[in-house]
């Protein structure tokens, strides 16, 4: 049985609501550009993001149907992806290295596939995670707006209700950025995952500087 990818819920919209979005649209690409629309009105806001990592693999799709979007690829050494991977119950992929390794592996060639474009701007998260300041300037430079101190102040952004979860995977949004986890695949790895990682992987590992 194929699931209905409109079936969903979204904090501030009613099934009703959605369901209107649907009614007016003939394919995903409208329903988005409608939904996008009507989260700004609702909620304001001059820009809507979508921040979900595995649409890295649609990046092609999303450059063609979305031509006026910009794209911030923020890619990571996949062996510290997978220890997070492996904590995170939305993840089904981290259940195994060698599958987690496919993923990353797949990631990083869709995004490699696509080329050079001026819509994509690359961030190296160890980089970021080191320098917040410098590389959230340089992310907001590409996006054409200014750059406030705010942006990196936890006690400032993290507002919403997800900080005071009781999940693991969410407990860091009301922290600082710091770069702590870097290379935790070196104490929380076994030989044999690391090893299986390497195989599948060495050579986008190496193409990034991880190897």
């Amino acid at each position: 049985m194929n699931k209905n990818i409109f079936d969903f819920k979204f904090t501030g919209f009613t099934r009703e609501e959605l369901d209107d979005i649907l009614a007016q649209s003939t394919n995903i690409v409208q329903f988005f550009d409608r939904f996008a629309m009507a989260n700004l009105q609702k909620l304001g806001g001059q820009r809507f993001i979508e921040k979900t990592p595995p649409h890295v693999l649609k990046i092609s799709f999303l450059m063609k149907h979305f031509p006026n979007a910009q794209i911030v690829n923020i890619y990571r050494d996949g062996r510290d992806c997978y220890c997070s991977a492996q904590h995170h119950p939305n993840v089904v992929q981290g259940r195994s290295a060698k599958r987690y390794a496919h993923f990353w592996k797949k990631c990083i060639r869709a995004r490699v596939d696509v080329g050079s474009d001026r819509r994509i701007l690359d961030i190296k998260y160890e980089d970021l995670t080191a320098n917040p300041e410098r590389h959230v300037t340089e992310i907001m430079h590409f996006l054409g707006e200014a750059y406030d101190p705010r942006l990196i102040d936890p006690s400032y952004y993290s507002k919403n209700k997800s900080i005071n979860s009781k999940k693991s995977y969410l407990q860091k949004l009301a922290q600082p950025i710091k770069s702590a986890s870097q290379g935790r695949w070196k104490t929380e790895l076994s030989a044999a995952d690391i090893t299986q990682f390497h195989h599948i992987a060495a050579k986008e590992l190496t193409s990034l500087g991880y190897l």
